[in-house]
């Protein structure tokens, strides 16, 4: 027996909220293989410094001082650096699966295993991006995020209603209740005055110079929108994920939230270097566009391909056929048709060793084009790409493109084993039982684990529950600038001396030692990730990890020198600013951190396994600076590549 119509029209309104448009899952997926792929970038760079043996964490000192027994880490597996780059290749790989929706359950769960492994190799260099990121990879393994626009989906033999464009589930109400989560706690986390009512937030986060870039250095001139930004802020985490829970006149509260939260998201990207936080953010709520935000503004997308028929001959017909589905699919051309074509239809068919008389295209005229020149007519046609089309058609690129196409079509074996690959099957557009299962058990073990985080709460999880949201890293917290923004800041100078005496920052990277404020701080790291591990560094509970930073440094550069220019020696000072709120420009307070010495310290009877010793104490002595050699500062420079990016 049906629901009466009132009953389903209510279940329906209550609904709204969660459900969630597979076009902008769709999305969803793209952002996520394009930010797996940006933060493989980033980290590769620094691969040999970050995650092998021979960098500043060795595996035998995360599990000393950093080790959580549940985490997973493959990572940890070797130190070597060929294993890392193995690692990252596979991560790679799946990140591009991820992007185009191949295999998509089996892509997301081996990018989401290879993330918690490499972020459990080296925790000192992660950041709240990264929590951001290891969640949404982890609730997309329960989305349908491959049913629209992906390979997945192009090979789907399951009938389907057309009509249907979204979905609601345990698991998707699990999604909408993370991003929830990330701003009410987060909101609140921020207990301290300069929230409110002080609303001095801003004025303090814009004056870690580590962070700002030039545009946050211009807002922080600009006294008189600094509250009010911090105001904006603190409501929009403490009030503004309730509109994604409004029922009622649903489509225009969710597009406010979103247009809000991306907006303050944007506004953080350009103003502070957070690394790929932001756009981790932002890719968050493009899952949650709503279903009319496509229906009413692409509705043209829905007839493209009309009147476009893709013939395929029958030898190959399978892998030709499959390729007529991937370019319908991703040049979004739904009304075309496809099919398969027997060469006896007609006398002017070329034989069949002809890479012509393999594909063609039929255009709304009549008039059909085989090979490249078909390929050309279906671009051209897209809604999306056909602005693509005339440089395809260009003739350096099409001689190119017309000399691929006849190589693979006269290739059968290759065409062939191409087309068994791209087998056909059947993607389920609702999770199963057990899967929505899964996803609710997952998000209240989210919500547990929130709740303790918040001290006025004085809640903790039970032992048992917190091993298994440690052992999937589900675990969270929200405290990016609570409860109120760091008010220390400053930057480092690492006076070194070479064996030969010759005196320089090997820090900063220059030939004299310069006490004195640089001009961009955030600058003066190679990275966000360096600076993360930097700020880490600084910190009284990682003071620990300083030796070990230590012993990189002198294995860095005595790698690559000999004799006298070896390095013998250096001091990590810390030169302290703490802003007050009458005093934006303190002075520097000169901190020592480190002694450090390469080879055994004369005056320390206690010898590391590599000869290398430090100390953790107040260092006196001279700080002149005699100019290095120019071959000495042709190395340094070679050694160390510039400064910035994120």
């Amino acid at each position: 027996m049906s629901n009466p119509p009132l009953v389903s029209r209510l279940f329906d309104v209550l609904a709204r909220p969660f459900r969630l448009d597979f076009r902008s899952l769709a999305i969803f997926r793209i952002g996520l293989g394009l930010l797996l792929l940006a933060d493989i970038f980033n980290r590769i760079w620094y691969v040999r410094a970050h995650y092998t043996d021979f960098g500043v964490m060795p595996r035998e000192v995360v599990l000393e001082t950093l080790w959580n027994s549940h985490w997973i880490s493959l990572h940890m597996a070797n130190g070597a650096l060929w294993f890392q780059i193995v690692l990252f290749t596979i991560a790679a790989l799946a990140s591009l699966a991820v992007l185009v929706g191949y295999r998509t359950k089996w892509a997301v769960a081996i990018a989401w295993l290879l993330t918690i492994s490499v972020q459990a190799r080296n925790p000192l260099v992660g950041q709240g991006g990264d929590i951001v990121f290891r969640l949404l990879l982890f609730w997309g393994f329960f989305l349908p995020i491959s049913a629209v626009y992906s390979v997945d989906s192009a090979l789907d033999r399951t009938e389907r209603d057309e009509d249907r464009t979204s979905v609601v589930s345990a698991t998707t109400i699990a999604y909408v209740a993370q991003i929830c989560f990330i701003y009410g706690f987060a909101y609140l986390l921020k207990t301290g005055d300069e929230w409110y009512p002080d609303l001095t937030a801003t004025y303090y986060a814009l004056h870690l110079d580590q962070f700002t870039t030039p545009v946050g250095d211009f807002i922080r001139q600009q006294e008189f929108i600094l509250e009010e930004l911090t105001l904006l802020t603190y409501g929009l985490e403490g009030f503004g994920w309730l509109l994604l829970l409004v029922p009622f006149l649903h489509r225009f509260f969710r597009l406010l939230a979103i247009a809000l939260f991306i907006s303050m998201h944007l506004g953080f990207a350009v103003s502070m270097k957070l690394g790929l936080f932001s756009y981790i953010s932002c890719v968050a709520w493009l899952a949650l566009l709503p279903p009319r935000f496509w229906s009413e503004r692409f509705e043209t997308f829905r007839q493209a391909g009309d009147d476009y028929r893709i013939e395929c001959a029958e030898r190959d017909a399978a892998f030709w056929h499959k390729l007529g589905r991937l370019l319908r699919t991703f040049l979004i051309l739904p009304r075309a048709t496809i099919t398969q074509r027997d060469r006896s239809d007609s006398d002017e068919h070329l034989p069949p060793e002809s890479a012509e008389d393999v594909w063609a295209v039929v255009v709304p005229s009549g008039k059909r084009h085989k090979g490249y020149e078909g390929f050309l007519k279906l671009v051209e046609a897209s809604p999306l790409l056909g602005v693509c089309a005339p440089l395809l058609g260009w003739g350096p690129v099409a001689s190119i493109g017309r000399g691929l196409w006849r190589g693979l079509a006269r290739r059968h074996t290759w065409t062939r084993r191409l087309g068994e690959t791209l087998a056909f099957r059947s993607i389920s557009l609702d999770a199963g039982l057990i899967r929505q299962a899964a996803a609710g058990s997952a998000i209240v073990l989210c919500f547990l684990w929130n709740l303790q985080t918040v001290p006025s709460l004085n809640y903790t999880m039970p032992d048992e529950l917190r091993d298994v949201t440690v052992a999937f890293r589900l675990d969270q917290k929200w405290n990016m600038f609570a409860p109120y923004p760091l008010k220390d800041d400053g930057w480092y100078v690492v006076p070194a001396e070479l064996k030969d005496g010759t005196r320089f920052d090997l820090f900063q990277r220059n030939p004299t030692i310069d006490w004195s404020k640089p001009k961009d701080v955030s600058a003066t790291y190679e990275s966000q990730r360096w600076r993360k591990y930097m700020m880490n560094l600084w910190m009284a509970e990682h003071s620990n990890q300083r030796l070990y930073y230590g012993k990189y440094l002198c294995r860095r550069w005595n790698s690559h020198h000999e004799g006298d220019n070896q390095l013998k020696t250096f001091k990590m000072y810390f030169m302290k600013e703490t802003t007050g709120p009458d005093d934006p420009e303190p002075r520097a307070e000169k901190t020592h951190l480190w002694t450090h010495y390469c080879f055994k310290d004369p005056s320390d009877d206690n010898e590391n396994d590599d000869g290398a010793s430090g100390r953790d104490e107040q260092s006196g002595g001279s700080d002149s600076t005699p100019q290095l050699s120019e071959d000495t500062l042709e190395s340094l420079q070679k050694l160390q590549p510039q400064p910035g990016g994120n």
